[in-house]
């Protein structure tokens, strides 16, 4: 009697056993500091109750991961050292490779955040749903609340914060944000500064001369801080 309890049990399990799937990730956006340095990537990624986490080589843009088949699995892509842009993407059921994108990165961040505070709602989250009404910029604390909580209505849009950039040292600053414009100080003797309208979030610009970073950050209140690093 007791071997066909086991046996049994045996069976049920092996009906119920979904075996994983492998897909590949890829990224296809050229980081614009790649034209002066390598710019390799880890990637952020749901599975079953964790975030697994993989870093990948200089210049690798493709890997295979192994994901839950019915689950959906967020992915993001965050570049090492210079952490900005990040890019996202989402496993949907059925497909064989996601591609990430800088647009999809917040979103991704945001619902991987979610991920540690309810895990079974972000396995069944309907990506695609959220992404018809992704806005540029939102409100990240009220969207983990709000969908980790089952009350999701919409996302709550974040203005532009205005401020100006003076005086960096002289040359060329490259961003490594699509959304922000490249900066040029020469040396005129005059004051320069550039008047920019930024959503809150992190950005980077990057002096090849110099070999320099400058970093902003962009809080929600309007609060500005800057850091220049080598």
């Amino acid at each position: 009697m007791r071997i066909f309890f086991y046996l049994l049990l045996l069976l049920l399990t092996s009906c119920t056993y979904i075996p994983d799937k492998e897909i590949e990730v890829a990224i296809i956006e050229r980081h614009p500091y790649e034209e002066f340095f390598s710019v390799p990537y880890y990637l952020e990624y749901n599975y079953d109750n964790e975030i697994k986490k993989l870093y990948l080589s200089d210049g690798q843009k493709k890997v295979k991961i192994k994901v839950k088949r019915g689950e959906t699995t967020v992915i993001k892509a965050t570049p090492f050292e210079v952490a900005t842009p990040i890019l996202g993407g989402c496993y949907r059921i059925g497909n064989d490779k996601v591609t990430l994108k800088e647009k999809e990165g917040k979103l991704a961040h945001a619902l991987l955040e979610a991920f540690y505070y309810n895990h079974e709602c972000i396995k069944v989250i309907n990506y695609d749903a959220l992404l018809t009404e992704l806005l540029p910029s939102f409100d990240m604390i009220s969207f983990i609340k709000e969908i980790t909580e089952g009350r999701f209505k919409g996302f709550k849009a974040l203005d532009k914060v205005k401020f100006n950039i003076v005086d960096l040292p002289s040359g060329y600053w490259y961003s490594a944000n699509s959304d922000s414009i490249n900066l040029n100080f020469t040396n005129t003797g005059e004051k320069q500064k550039y008047k920019m309208e930024l959503y809150p979030g992190l950005y980077s610009y990057y002096n090849p001369e110099r070999k320099m970073r400058f970093v902003i950050e962009v809080l929600e209140d309007g609060r500005i801080y800057s850091q220049m690093k080598n």
